[in-house]
């Protein structure tokens, strides 16, 4: 239950951070970059935690013949739909014309990547 709402979480904060990327794409406030830059504050952290839960599912269920026991459907097209969009909102920010955006945006990577969690998916 925690994971479909964290997904939930993680896909709202995309949704709000594409917006925001693609309704500026070129000249951004300072005040407008700042807001990116925290809802990517807020993204890291919650991804975060969904890797975090995601590798405790497997690792209950890793003596199951099902790799994806434990996991509602409706739980999973979620999750499938948060990597989606992460992937979308991190394209996006790398394209973006604001060095502050794209700084960010490779900021956030490198913190994901760092988590001890975040490869082994």
């Amino acid at each position: 239950r925690h994971l479909h709402y964290l997904a939930l979480v993680v896909n709202k904060l995309c949704k709000a951070l594409m917006e925001s990327l693609e309704d500026q794409e070129q000249q951004m406030s300072e005040a407008d970059e700042r807001g990116v830059v925290f809802a990517f504050a807020l993204l890291v952290p919650a991804l975060s935690s969904v890797c975090g839960l995601l590798q405790q599912l497997a690792q209950n269920n890793a003596d199951s013949a099902l790799p994806a026991a434990g996991i509602s459907a409706s739980v999973r097209a979620t999750v499938t739909k948060c990597w989606a969009d992460l992937r979308c909102v991190l394209l996006k920010g790398l394209q973006h014309g604001s060095a502050k955006v794209v700084q960010t945006t490779l900021s956030s990577t490198q913190n994901l990547l760092l988590n001890r969690e975040f490869p082994l998916l």
